[in-house]
């Protein structure tokens, strides 16, 4: 049972790392809306 730990902490690390490329390309497509935003509340 336990020669399958390393495989599950693989796959974990593999997940981790797509969520995180995910995150890092989605906030860059919301990032002009954000702008906007913020320079209208200042007006």
């Amino acid at each position: 049972m336990t020669d399958f730990i390393p495989y599950f902490a693989g796959i974990i690390t593999i997940l981790f790392g797509v969520a995180f490329a995910y995150a890092l390309t989605n906030t860059g497509k919301n990032d002009e809306e954000l702008q906007k935003k913020i320079k209208d509340s200042k007006k």
